[in-house]
């Protein structure tokens, strides 16, 4: 079952409990109170033996009132943590398992119980799991030396996970951040309007300091301060040596990639508000500072000898004198370059739990039903539903309608002639005309079949509900546009959730989004780290890939970040007349593409394990005749079980069940003549489940209604359900 599953943080309870001899928990904010039910609670020494445990003494620590150098020396100050895990949600139940086996699913309850195996008393906590976030910050409670204290959360398992946290403890909460004065020595370039510069805080806070501003002017030598109380913001022509207000000047052409956090970035004047002092205000003074270096156009290059940072009233700051080297486009280096400003938790430890997720695995049996009946006559087959997995088999039976395409017709909008296409793969230079869809005036972009309906975006953010097998509009709508200059480029759906996204680009960068179907909204996953996506596709597994028409690289797409990771060259020089759709019937990822070398449009197959492809054929060079350009490629990717559909002629003895591990269910499928026609009749039997590998299982299901012929008093055609049984 080697499908990834997703990891979905559900309910948070917080609970700590001091072994001071009051027994009492103590709620966020500090405190003591009972439960809902008037119980006070306590928790005995850890006996878990497995301890994560990181001492160090501690030499200095702020006091309480947080003065600039204002130090005084402690004692030793140590913890250890431990991370069990277990199926009681009783948020007072501290589990005592590690690790633990439950069906994909489950919600499950970790506890982080720390112990203060030091000398100082710790007043702050926090606790950062690296799955579930952030869990605990700087929460107040007085650990004293000896005491054990715990808290617990709870999440859904969808997949086996290791997951590892960290519980930090201070003795006192550091210095926050007043104001925030940067100074960027011996500064360099040869066209200062290229150069954008991002300012991270410890806390993940950012701000762009400069960008787009200086012109075509050169930077010499200069030695720059950026501070909330200068003057004036930067100049759009020659900047001097001198103190100036953070600026941007070109908000949509400003980019910072990975590892800079991805936007929305604090934004100055003149694209935003934002200040030094709006950001970072009341954030930690202490930690690693980070600033990014771009060149947003290529041509020119540049350097920055030096970068200081200082923070006020904490009486922090520092320099680093390394250099950084601006490239004449794209990322400085180092990327990024950082000041740390000290000092960690005065204790701290890690500790990890594992849960293995169990997933059934079903099968069908047979794949596919059929018989001939007799007219008012019925027909009777046993469909056998298999579980040789780990975990119990939930499923529902339903029936559908054998919709049309499915496998081998494609389904695409061909731009050059404003119409609606639907063809066959294996003949790619017939594209025959269904219907005219000339949009509104934009270029049609995207296109995917969800539920029977085809989803038509164009790139001016119009959305087209459609009729698959007319090319009717049933609907028009409008989504909201990507950020920045990004337009829609592509549109997909995971047959495995049901779930649609889409891919922007601007040809410099690209995104992706979801996109839901019932309100139209388009909501950020994240870059795609890509210049030119051009078009995405998911196939059976729930894999989502993309292709660049700037790089010729085909990428694999991460659903939860958007983060492309290159597969390998798709082998051509690629450019518009874009698309990407994946084949259910023969599991064939397809790609249409212009190509510029051969001067023509082709479909093309994709090998997704190293990204090269294969030519099908020419699209539209017999017809319509015309250099074609598609604007997106699609199939019933969701498989013709998306619209349940009763069939009259079908019964079935039971339509839900649970088959357990290593056992199997057996429904009664009867196929019923009475009142229908001779005639052939077909239609779907859905097997939908908790596989999350096979979450739907199609069985076709044909009955074919016979007559009794008879010709000059002899019967004809299939007699072998007559008898031979002779009365005297």
């Amino acid at each position: 079952m080697g499908n990834p599953k997703r990891w979905t943080t559900r309910t948070m309870v917080l609970l700590a409990t001091a072994l001071l001899g009051t027994g009492a928990v103590l709620a966020a904010g500090g405190g003591a109170k009972a439960d809902a039910a008037g119980n006070s609670h306590s928790i005995g020494a850890a006996t878990n033996s497995r301890l994560a445990k990181l001492q160090r003494p501690i030499e200095l620590r702020p006091t309480t009132s947080e003065a600039a150098g204002d130090y005084e020396v402690v004692g030793s100050a140590a913890i250890t943590m431990v991370k069990t895990v277990g199926t009681n949600l009783d948020p007072n139940d501290c589990a005592t398992t590690d690790p633990i086996s439950v069906p994909a699913g489950t919600t499950v309850q970790y506890c982080y119980t720390v112990t203060n195996t030091g000398t100082e008393q710790l007043n702050y906590h926090t606790v950062v799991d690296d799955q579930l976030g952030v869990l605990l910050q700087n929460f107040p409670f007085a650990l004293t030396p000896g005491a054990s204290a715990f808290f617990t959360a709870q999440t859904q398992i969808d997949n086996t996970v290791t997951n590892s946290a960290t519980w930090d403890a201070l003795i006192n909460l550091p210095p926050t951040v007043g104001t925030v004065t940067v100074a960027l020595n011996g500064a360099n370039h040869t066209w200062t309007n290229d150069i954008d510069i991002l300012l991270v805080g410890p806390d993940g806070d950012s701000l762009v300091l400069m960008s787009d501003a200086g012109g075509g002017n050169d930077l010499i030598g200069t030695n720059l301060v950026v501070d909330d109380a200068a003057a004036a913001p930067f100049p759009t022509g020659l900047i001097a040596s001198g103190t100036y207000r953070p600026t941007n000047y070109g908000l949509s052409t400003t980019e910072f990639p990975a590892p800079a956090p991805p936007s929305p970035w604090g934004q100055p004047e003149t694209a935003g508000t934002d200040t030094l002092t709006s950001i970072f205000g009341g954030t930690p003074a202490f930690g690693t500072w980070s600033l990014y270096v771009v060149d947003d156009t290529g041509g020119d290059s540049g350097s920055i000898t030096e970068w200081c940072i200082d923070v006020q009233p904490a009486g922090v700051s520092g320099c680093n004198s390394t250099g950084i080297s601006i490239p004449s486009s794209g990322p400085g280096s180092p990327y990024p370059s950082t000041i740390d400003l000290g000092s960690g938790p005065d204790a701290s430890a890690t500790d990890t739990a594992t849960v293995t997720a169990l997933f059934p695995n079903i099968t069908v049996a047979p794949g596919s039903l059929s018989g001939t009946v007799l007219e008012g006559d019925s027909d009777s087959h046993v469909l056998t539903i298999s579980n040789d997995g780990d975990a119990d088999l939930f499923w529902n039976l339903f029936e559908d309608e054998a919709l049309g395409g499915g496998g081998s017709t494609a389904y695409a909008v061909n731009n050059a002639v404003d119409e609606y296409t639907v063809f066959d793969v294996t003949a790619p230079d017939v594209l025959p005309n269904i219907a005219a869809f000339p949009g509104s005036g934009g270029f049609i972009n995207a296109g995917e079949i969800v539920g029977g309906v085809l989803y038509i975006l164009e790139n001016n953010n119009t959305l087209y509900d459609v009729d698959p097998a007319t090319g009717a509009i049933l609907q028009t709508r409008v989504t909201n546009p990507p950020a920045g200059t990004e337009t829609w480029s592509s549109m997909a759906v995971d047959p495995t959730t049901g779930t649609v996204y889409l891919g922007s680009t601007d040809v410099v960068t690209s995104s992706l989004y979801t996109l839901d179907l019932a309100t139209a909204t388009a909501t950020a996953v994240g870059p795609v780290g890509t210049a030119g996506l051009i078009g995405i596709a998911a196939d059976g597994a729930g894999d989502l890939w993309g292709y660049d028409l700037v790089t010729d690289n085909f990428l694999s797409i991460d659903k939860s970040t958007g983060t492309g990771t290159v597969v390998g060259p798709i082998g051509f020089d690629a450019n518009f007349g874009q698309g990407m759709g994946w084949d259910p019937a023969t599991d064939t990822l397809y790609m249409a593409a212009f190509n510029n070398t051969a001067f023509a449009p082709e479909l093309r197959t994709v090998d997704r394990s190293t990204g090269g492809t294969t030519l099908v054929g020419v699209l539209g060079s017999t017809t319509p005749g015309v250099l074609s350009q598609l604007g997106f490629i699609t199939f019933f990717n969701a498989g013709s079980c998306s619209s349940p559909t009763e069939l009259p002629w079908v019964g079935v003895t039971s339509n839900s069940g649970t088959t357990g591990v290593d056992d199997s269910s057996e429904v009664l499928v009867t196929f019923f003549s009475a009142g229908l026609p001779v005639g052939v009749y077909e239609g779907l039997l859905c097997v939908e489940s908790n596989d999350p590998d096979t979450p739907i299982v199609e069985v076709p299901v044909t009955m074919t209604v016979d007559t009794m012929p008879f010709l000059d008093g002899f019967e004809t055609g299939d007699t072998s359900r007559w008898s031979n049984a002779v009365e005297n």
